[in-house]
């Protein structure tokens, strides 16, 4: 959506910058103007929403990020304590944990574009699995030469 305002406002602006003789000679500099700063505020309104968004969504993450350090510190220095555990094995599985949670955090972009192509194989499959009208079968007419 923000795309699409800025559009609208580039949209105005090259019209605007085209018939430039025209709008001065009516005079409508301050409407034309007028014109592309409500379209420009659509479209700041549009880019602070995904802003925000943004924020709150890298917010979030870092938050089970550092949450899920915490955790393993706390846990981990409770098996140290008991000598369940050494320091060194404690970091060794934060550390692979973490990367192990990074590298699924990257498959999923992949999986959006697997679950895209089956989506869209469902059509192919549908044009091959169909039954043609004519049967091939058929005795027809044999042209001699085309």
């Amino acid at each position: 959506q923000g795309q699409t305002a800025y559009a609208g406002a580039g949209a105005t602006a090259q019209e605007v910058l085209s018939s430039i003789r025209t709008v001065h000679a009516f005079n409508g500099m301050e409407r034309e103007a007028a014109r592309y700063a409500r379209q420009l505020f659509a479209a700041e309104r549009m880019g602070i929403r995904q802003g925000i968004a943004s924020g709150l969504g890298m917010g979030f993450t870092m938050g089970i990020f550092f949450g899920g350090y915490a955790l393993a510190f706390f846990y981990g220095s409770y098996l140290i304590q008991w000598g369940l555990n050494t320091g060194g094995d404690v970091v060794a599985t934060l550390f692979t944990v973490q990367m192990g949670a990074m590298q699924g955090g990257n498959a999923l972009p992949i999986l959006a574009t697997v679950a895209s192509a089956c989506a869209s194989s469902f059509r192919l499959f549908e044009v091959i699995d169909r039954m043609p009208k004519t049967n091939p079968n058929a005795n027809g007419a044999r042209l001699p030469n085309l």
